[in-house]
């Protein structure tokens, strides 16, 4: 108890420290975060779910308890095993959905300010941090996505993995490999960070000269560390194939292992096509060379970060210390090559670019500062920063950032929506978005509605009383884009449109904007069910191939495998060991980021 009683003590001896030093460098950082996280809250409150990001959210729906190691389209599970916990601390809502997204992605900030900090002071560590809190690209990420969250433990990584170099001791080389480990569970392609640190070791030990012997050791349990997570992926397409004859769809891709018998389940998915040429030069998919491409791409969504950026490059490429354009050389050739290669590649997989140019367009903001020579002049160009990307996060958002979309009040009304109740969806209304937001809920689409309806005689129980809710799509196209063209459609979706009408009451309407954020009406009424028919809806609960909340009375796991001999239950219990280790890792993390910034000497800098 007195051993404790101390830590405390010198912890809460730490943290006054940061208020009452003269050095206010923490306490700007602190509130830096706080800002960050403010933004990335009215993010997460107001911006709709994009269609990619609803079906994550829906494989994280009861991701616990389905007791798999990764999904059959990510390789992985971390940032579905993390997002269904915060599931069931928040609730099935945008907060349980995106809440991991908001909490690493804000603390990335403190990480970006002790990363920047090792390699050029306090000052940059502290502009790095704030760009990337008012980063546009970066706030409006905050959705159900896991390249944020992956992107926090790669920038972890890459903090403890430049302290070992210098420090050439175990700890800070065991947690670097610790948690790009967690990042390759979260996201597979963390594990292109895993050579370009490798080559950055290289380097500094060519440059700085560490005592070879326990630096080559060190290097060696990194490596070790890493390399155990990322048996976590090849343990369960191992088993998968053992079983069932093939592997997910990462792996069918990349080794086109197993395709006739997956076919009928990834065919289609749109491949991944590399085109390594038009990376570096014109070609038949685009006009602008990829890795130029793909710097404009982000520039639409933060302009201010890739013009400084640029200009930070040209600045450190003529400078003496070139240890952080090595690291950027190294991933450029690791990561960037790679990433950049693939075919129309969506935006948020470039994070990690907005990630790896902060630190330079920090180092151009610090040198107007040198030579600038007006009071407060940090202080005036921040303000100066603040105020552009307020202006360019309108922009990016059309206007719309602090506005509540549609979808967010739809998810905002249902949870007023009893466990009994049975809701009807327009058809209109993209599958994706309508399984998204009722997923805890005893759903139907409207095209099953008739069929049900006509089925009651077959259905088991006695008739009852049960409230009914109909979301219509008053936009008459929420999501699919095609409906106009589909005029049959259409007029049967109208037809159980007006059934609605004359037989329940419009409850509330919700008015959408444009984008995903589409227009609703709601309509409540009571129909005699039988009994059985929450059972009838909830059996049509298939999306992306599997039962929504990996539930096997609705249909079977078609990823799921089952062990034979002792070899592969030996494999898989030591995958899940691996698994649940990395879940312990990710959430140890927050709790090491708040204690090494309390411990981190930003004085001596």
């Amino acid at each position: 108890m007195e051993k404790e009683s101390k830590i405390l003590d010198k912890a809460l001896e730490k943290m006054l420290n940061i208020f009452f030093s003269k050095d206010k460098t923490k306490l700007y950082v602190i509130l830096i975060f706080i800002l960050g996280f403010i933004l990335r809250l009215i993010n997460l409150l107001n911006a709709p779910t994009t269609i990619d990001a609803s079906g994550h959210a829906l494989m994280a729906y009861d991701f616990i308890y389905s007791d798999k190691l990764a999904t059959w389209n990510q390789s992985v599970g971390l940032w579905y095993f993390l997002t269904d916990l915060f599931y069931k601390i928040f609730g099935i809502n945008d907060i349980g959905a995106r809440f991991a997204v908001l909490l690493f992605g804000s603390l990335s900030i403190i990480v970006m300010f002790l990363f920047v900090k090792e390699f050029f002071g306090k000052k940059a560590g502290l502009v790095a941090a704030f760009l990337l809190a008012v980063s546009p690209f970066h706030i409006t990420e905050t959705i159900p996505e896991m390249d944020v969250t992956t992107m926090f433990f790669v920038l972890l990584a890459m903090l403890f993995f430049v302290r070992a170099l210098k420090q050439n001791k175990k700890l800070p080389f065991i947690l670097a490999g610790a948690f790009i480990g967690a990042a390759v569970l979260i996201k597979i392609y963390s594990a292109l960070f895993i050579p370009a640190l490798l080559l950055y070791a290289v380097y500094y030990g060519i440059k700085h000269k560490p005592e070879k012997k326990p630096f080559r050791k060190n290097i060696l349990i990194f490596i070790a560390v890493a390399s155990i997570f990322c048996l976590v992926p090849l343990a369960y397409n191992y088993l998968l194939y053992q079983d069932k004859g093939f592997v997910d769809y990462i792996f069918t891709n990349i080794l086109g292992i197993g395709k006739e018998k997956s076919n009928e389940y990834y065919s289609w998915v749109v491949p991944y096509e590399h085109d390594y040429m038009n990376f570096f030069f014109p070609g038949k998919n685009s006009a602008i060379p990829f890795f130029i491409l793909y710097f404009k791409v982000i520039g639409g969504a933060d302009i201010l970060a890739i013009l400084l950026g640029i200009i930070g490059l040209l600045l450190i490429l003529l400078s003496k210390k070139k240890d952080y354009s090595i690291l950027l050389l190294c991933s450029f050739f690791t990561v960037y090559l790679y990433m950049g290669s693939m075919i129309f590649l969506m935006t948020k997989h470039y994070i990690f670019l907005l990630i790896l140019i902060i630190p330079l367009a920090s180092l151009v903001v610090e040198k107007i500062t040198e030579k600038v020579k007006v009071k407060h002049i940090l202080a005036i160009l921040l303000v100066a920063i603040f105020i552009f990307q307020m202006f360019w996060l309108l922009h990016y958002t059309d206007g719309k950032f602090f506005e509540k979309s549609s979808m967010n009040e739809l998810v905002s009304y249902k949870e007023s929506i009893s466990e009994n109740a049975l809701v009807v969806w327009d058809s209109r209304i993209f599958r994706g978005i309508g399984t998204y937001v009722f997923m805890d809920k005893h759903y139907l689409e409207a095209n099953y509605f008739s069929k049900l309806m006509n089925s009651q005689e077959q259905i088991s129980g006695s008739y009852q009383p049960t409230e009914t809710y109909f979301i219509e799509c008053a936009s008459d196209d929420c999501g699919w884009g095609n409906v106009k063209d589909q005029p049959e459609f259409n007029q049967s979706t109208e037809q159980i449109v007006d059934f609605f009408k004359a037989n329940s009451e419009l409850v509330e309407s919700i008015e959408g904007t444009g984008g995903l954020s589409y227009s609703y009406n709601i309509y409540k009424g009571t129909f005699q069910l039988k009994q059985g028919t929450l059972a009838a809806a909830d059996s049509s609960h298939i999306f992306w191939v599997n039962p929504v909340g990996y539930d096997e009375n609705i249909a079977p796991i078609f990823d799921d495998y089952e062990t034979h001999n002792i070899w592969e239950e030996a494999i898989d219990k030591i995958a899940h060991f691996i698994f649940y280790l990395s879940v312990f890792i990710a959430i140890l993390s927050i709790f090491i980021v708040v204690y090494i910034f309390i411990k981190d000497n930003s004085e001596k800098d």
